[in-house]
């Protein structure tokens, strides 16, 4: 038999020419997968791109604050969060204005810091703090917290046998600032903290002990 070179002769004599290769398969199953992963990590990217330029510079807690207790630089640091809803976090740059405040509450490191957590600024110097105790008909219903007020002293019940017409007006004791209004309603009395000049607390303390006290609410630009 003879030997084949390469080209193999047809059985009427003509050459043949060779097989051509075949044509591989695609699997168009594994390009669509290739094409969904591709879009779905780009659309991951993307998200976390816009997530991270969102976040905002916030205040948060280092180690654990007691209640009552001022706050330094050393309690609080710089966060970068996002976050949405009706939390109030304090932005980074308000740190100043919260340096030297009580904090509201027990703050545990690692909180994010939020305006319900600092407590009202030390009083400065010549002004103390006062609770008085108030009822219906002695403060404004509206009362709240930031306000100024006038505390007046009111007269005592007149008795009986006192002559009509003669009961003394009240008497302003001093100005105060609101701090908090606490209602409780079980016992029916308002527990007001004000924030007034230390010349004025005996007098407001006097006149809060006996229950001979009114608050009325100073208007804007008086």
């Amino acid at each position: 038999m003879a030997a084949l070179t390469g080209i193999r002769r047809a059985a009427d004599g003509r050459a043949a020419l060779p097989a051509a290769p075949r044509p591989r398969r695609r699997s168009w199953a594994l390009a669509v997968i290739g094409v969904l992963v591709v879009s779905v990590c780009a659309l991951v990217f993307a998200a976390g791109w816009v997530q991270a330029g969102n976040r905002k510079p916030v205040l948060a807690v280092v180690q654990n604050v007691a209640a009552g207790q001022l706050l330094t630089a050393a309690d609080l640091q710089v966060v970068r969060v996002s976050a949405s809803g009706p939390v109030s976090l304090v932005p980074a740059g308000q740190e100043a204005s919260v340096l030297g405040r009580p904090a509201a509450g027990p703050l545990p490191a690692g909180a994010l810091l939020t305006s319900g957590d600092i407590g009202p600024a030390a009083p400065a110097t010549g002004q103390d703090d006062l609770g008085v105790a108030v009822k219906a008909g002695q403060y404004p219903p509206d009362l709240s917290a930031g306000q100024t007020v006038d505390v007046l002293a009111t007269p005592a019940a007149s008795s009986a046998g006192s002559a009509q017409g003669t009961s003394s007006p009240a008497l302003p004791v001093g100005q105060a600032v609101v701090l908090g209004v606490d209602v409780s309603a079980s016992s029916g009395t308002t527990v007001v903290e004000l924030r007034l000049s230390q010349n004025a607390v005996p007098e407001v303390a006097a006149a809060a002990a006996t229950g001979q006290i009114a608050l009325a609410t100073i208007p804007a630009g008086r």
